[in-house]
């Protein structure tokens, strides 16, 4: 279990998620879900997305962009996850003035395949910017295919 566990762990050497035994009842298994990147739970479903997208992105050959409107969390763990990887481009879109100091560096110095844009006003604006690439014609070449709002896994 152990090794099996051990293998898991690991994503071209680097640890994805952080697991703890109990050992009052026998050997237990626990995800210790604020333990990633950014300190939030969102982090663990946002990897697991990531590198699943990044696999069929390979196999299909194909390059996407991911859209995210975010308050916080859900963008600063979006962007870790995808950071970094290939055939992927990640645009957040965030209220600059309605996030926490953390959670706008988080999303604003990681470079390479990121991109975060601190947006004058509310979520809701963030979201109707995303909506509206979405429904944008002149932005099909981007292959737009997914836009996160929130991640739940389980």
């Amino acid at each position: 279990m152990r090794s099996m566990t051990k293998h898991f762990l690991k994503s071209r050497g680097a640890r994805i998620i952080s697991m703890c035994y109990r050992e009052d009842n026998g050997e237990q298994l626990h995800h210790a879900l604020d333990c990633g990147p950014t300190a939030s739970f969102k982090d663990f479903a946002a990897r697991l997305m990531a590198r699943q997208m990044q696999y069929f992105m390979k196999k299909q050959k194909k390059n996407i962009v991911i859209l995210v409107a975010t308050s916080g969390d859900t963008g600063s763990a979006v962007a870790h996850a995808f950071a970094g990887l290939e055939n992927i481009k990640v645009v957040v879109l965030f209220p600059k003035d309605e996030v926490t100091e953390r959670q706008r560096k988080q999303m604003t110095t990681l470079g390479r395949n990121v991109t975060a844009v601190g947006v004058s006003g509310k979520f809701d604006d963030c979201q109707a910017m995303a909506k509206m690439a979405f429904s944008d014609a002149e932005l099909d070449e981007l292959n737009l295919t997914s836009a996160n709002r929130s991640i739940s896994a389980g």
